[in-house]
């Protein structure tokens, strides 16, 4: 029930509409420090478990564990940077009353993205808690404080069924230690 109190103000009355979301109104990878590597390969290089070779402003190689997935990659190729709240996610939840400013921000915040295997994002699509969970129940507890940090810090609303699955995973104990990697947060 504490949980539920800590819900109330972020619970939705109404949705945007679906049909304007626009992937273009976020903007796409910045370089936020003029480093020559952007949001996407930020975002490898703190989620690689070893030191990533890099060259040409590009990951060469590391190595990534996808928390999702529990599956090891070694191919920066293979790995895709997941919005932990996918951009439509955030669109229905309040990001179609920002500046474009706000929702490039939004979508390049290391926070928010994570190294996971691509059929694990397309698998997640644009899906909240109550519709997609990962496959390792290991990493449930994590994918959902994650989740609400996120929503919590952009003052997103939630939905009631969004709600009820946040605090069902919140709760259960999975007796299964997640696995260990870094993801920039």
């Amino acid at each position: 029930m504490k949980l539920l109190k800590f819900f109330i103000p972020l619970l939705f009355i109404g949705f945007a509409n679906a049909a304007d979301y626009n992937r273009a109104e976020f903007g796409g990878w910045i370089d936020a420090d003029k480093d020559c590597m952007n949001s996407r390969i930020e975002t490898l290089i703190s989620d690689s478990v070893v030191p990533v070779k890099i060259a040409s402003c590009k990951v060469q190689s590391g190595m990534w564990v996808d928390p999702y997935t529990a599956e090891v990659l070694k191919d920066s190729t293979k790995a895709d940077i997941d919005h932990i709240v996918p951009l439509k996610e955030a669109w229905l939840s309040g990001a179609d009353k920002w500046t474009k400013a706000k929702r490039t921000q939004f979508a390049n915040d290391p926070e928010n993205l994570m190294a996971v295997t691509i059929a694990a994002n397309r698998s997640k699509g644009h899906s909240d808690p109550a519709e997609w969970m990962p496959p390792n129940s290991a990493y449930w507890q994590t994918y959902v404080k994650k989740w609400t940090h996120i929503k919590t810090k952009y003052g997103l609303t939630i939905d009631k069924a969004e709600a009820a699955a946040i605090a069902h995973y919140t709760s259960m104990n999975t007796g299964k230690a997640a696995p260990t990697c870094a993801t920039g947060n």
